[in-house]
Parts: C-alpha cells; structure tokens; sequence
C-alpha cells in the first residue's frame, strides 16, 4: 500500500463508524502538529500493508472531539484496536517498541477473528450436512 493510500484512510466523528464492522479495527488517534504520532504514521501504514483484513480509521483528533469522548482519548497519539466494534487493545502516548506491540495485539485479535471465521463456516457445513440429511430422511418417508 503507498503512502498515499494510507492516508486517505481519514475519518471523521459522522464517518468512522461505517469503518467499523465485524473484523478488525484500528483507531488511529493523531495530530498533524504531534510528533509521536507522526512517528507512529509509518509503523501503522507497515501494519496495515501486512494485515490486508486490518481496517485502519485514522482520526484527527483536533477535529472530532465526539469521537474522542467516545472512546475516552485524553492524549495522542492513541490507537486503540476494535474486534467486532468492541475495544480490546489500546495504546497511549509514546510507547517503546510501538511496531511489535501493535503487531501482537494485532495478531493476537487476527487469529481469534480467523478462529470465529473458521467455526461460522464449520456451522454453515454442519447445517448444511443437517439440512440434507434431514431432506433424503423425509424423502425416504422416515
């Protein structure tokens, strides 16, 4: 992913909330006068060419306060990780080793997100199989 694409990835307080869905989500809390977080942009924008079910919504924080009081930002940067619109994961401030920290957290959340994929489709067999058996059942005039 270029830089360019990433950083079309900006959301604001009326539109983040399409971003998040059923997957992965990451919030990127940032300022363009922060420099923490401007080192953070490409640690993020590595993540993100690495994980391609990874939706990253990166808010200004100087422009959407409504968010921010959502979700309890009081410093930026902060990156918070949402699993199924839910916060599971969240990062404040400068941190050490930013890039290992989010790549666990993320992998972490990607496995249990690849888990829960896994058994949905292993139900919709099992119906399926449940569903057919039952039909040749009444066919046979069981």
């Amino acid at each position: 992913m270029a830089a360019t694409d990433y950083d079309r990835i900006v959301h604001d307080d009326g539109s983040y909330g399409a971003a998040v869905g059923d997957g992965l989500v990451l919030l990127d809390f940032w300022t363009g006068w922060c420099g923490p977080c401007t080192a953070l942009e490409p640690v993020v924008e590595e993540l993100v060419e690495g994980h391609p079910r990874l939706t990253v919504a990166k808010i200004d924080a100087d422009e959407n306060e409504t968010t921010m009081e959502e979700f309890g930002v009081r410093s930026i940067p902060t990156v918070i990780l949402l699993e199924r619109g839910e916060p599971v994961e969240a990062f404040v401030g400068k941190v050490a080793s930013p890039k290992l920290k989010l790549e666990r957290a993320v992998e972490k959340h990607a496995r249990g997100d690849l888990f829960q994929l896994s058994r949905r489709a292993s139900s919709r067999r099992v119906a399926s199989r449940v569903s057919a058996s039952t039909s040749v059942a009444t066919t046979a005039g069981l």
